[in-house]
């Protein structure tokens, strides 16, 4: 499983997921954990969602997917000028996968 994420001053925040695995992936969810090199008091969940506008179920095996969330400040809440960090977690199979991610405001 690959994934790329980027952030932008604007609030958007893209996340690409390529699922080169043989299971499909269910219960994707991502979280604010830190900004500008500092972690929050507590993980915010960020509200993801596909191109369409849909929820995120399920991701097949050999599918490209591209999330987005439309507000990582939380209506402003939050600020970064640098970088964000975010925990992305998902289960493959019978397995919990867990990856962090530092990505750069753009």
């Amino acid at each position: 499983v690959r994934i790329k994420a980027r952030a932008f001053r604007d609030g958007m925040l893209v996340i690409y997921v390529v699922n080169e695995s043989y299971n499909d992936i269910t219960d994707f969810k991502a979280y604010l954990i830190g900004v500008d090199w500092a972690p929050l008091d507590k993980p915010l969940i960020l509200d993801l969602k596909l191109e369409g506008r849909e929820e995120v179920v399920k991701i097949f095996s050999g599918n490209r997917v591209i999330l987005t969330c439309e507000d990582w400040s939380f209506g402003k809440c939050v600020y970064a000028d640098e970088v964000l960090s975010i925990k992305v977690t998902y289960i493959i199979g019978e397995k919990t996968i867990e990856k962090v991610c530092t990505i750069p405001v753009i």
